[in-house]
């Protein structure tokens, strides 16, 4: 049973709201009053074609929303839409851009839900609507009450549910199985290649120092082409020079012996390049400022010559 009826924004109509009692209730009125109105919107509120021409000019969208009174306590259960008992509430929303939103019992549910559930709660006779009597549902519930089989069919119902639910469990449980059966087919075959490779202790690091390596090629190998050119390559190689330098000391040491220590420090083949460099340098210096020392002679004291003037 119809309840409450409320519109706002629908059409010409801008708020309107209906509470209906028990009994038979008639609507009536003279042609353009609005009766044709109210039998739109409640045949939008159970799932009729809506566009955006039903919302009122200057507003942003159409709401409708009715109140049944009515136990239909299996059907929302069963898709999670139950609310008071004993009660459906139905809601609806057009906005101008077409777009409707369709609500049951507070609960967000899809156009096909809302007809479905309009076609349990009432029947529109008119030009274009459906009568219970042309569907499908409703033939069988009038041939289960003349067989007087309402139990019977309850109890189908519930078997047939449990029947898909199941089916739906099964159907599970074999793409799970399908999908273990590849992931292990996949861990086989990685394992068969992994034994193809044969790899040894130690292999893998090998491995990754190689990659290291490799991942900084271009920088070795500029940096390797650099320092290249700076030993042998570029004018003035530094090479070059330091044979030039162990060539005259070579030379050299033969006619001084302070020398002769430079030249042992540049050859001996223990020491790093660098602190052979640096000790031939510090021997090299000591042997230079010697010589510069001994070199420069000291200015003899002479007396002082000169006299003083006379003023007189």
């Amino acid at each position: 049973m119809l309840r409450a009826l409320d519109i706002r924004d629908y059409v010409i109509v801008e708020s309107a709201s209906l509470e209906l009692d028990k009994g038979f209730t008639v609507l009536t009125g003279e042609t353009g009053a609005g009766k044709s109105i109210l039998v739109d919107a409640i045949e939008l509120l159970v799932g009729g074609r809506a566009d955006a021409g039903v919302v009122r000019e200057g507003a942003e969208r159409a709401e409708l929303s009715a109140e049944f009174e009515i136990d239909l306590r299996s059907w929302l259960e069963e898709r999670e839409l139950a609310g008071d008992p004993g009660r459906v509430i139905l809601r609806r929303t057009i906005d101008r851009s077409g777009r409707t939103r369709c609500f049951i019992n507070g609960h967000a549910a899809t156009l096909a839900q809302l007809k479905e559930v309009g076609e349990l709660l009432l029947d529109i006779h008119g030009q274009h609507a459906h009568q219970s009597l042309l569907r499908s549902a409703g033939q069988r519930d009038l041939l289960d009450a003349h067989a007087d089989a309402h139990a019977l069919a309850r109890e189908t119902a519930e078997a047939f549910r449990d029947w898909k639910r199941l089916e739906q469990v099964a159907l599970e449980a074999e793409k799970s199985f399908a999908a273990r059966e590849a992931e292990r087919a996949e861990v086989a075959e990685r394992t068969r290649e992994l034994k193809k490779l044969a790899l040894r202790e130690g292999e893998w690091e090998q491995v990754s120092a190689e990659h290291q390596r490799l991942s900084h090629g271009s920088s070795l190998l500029a940096g390797a082409q650099s320092s290249l050119e700076t030993l042998t390559e570029s004018e003035g190689a530094a090479l070059a020079r330091l044979s030039a330098v162990a060539s005259r000391l070579r030379s050299l040491s033969e006619h001084d012996a302070g020398l002769k220590a430079s030249w042992s420090c540049w050859i001996r083949p223990r020491r790093r390049p660098a602190k052979r460099c640096a000790s031939c340098a510090t021997t090299l210096r000591a042997s230079i400022s010697i010589p510069r020392r001994c070199a420069r002679p000291r200015r003899a004291s002479r007396p002082c010559t000169r006299r003083r003037a006379n003023i007189g």
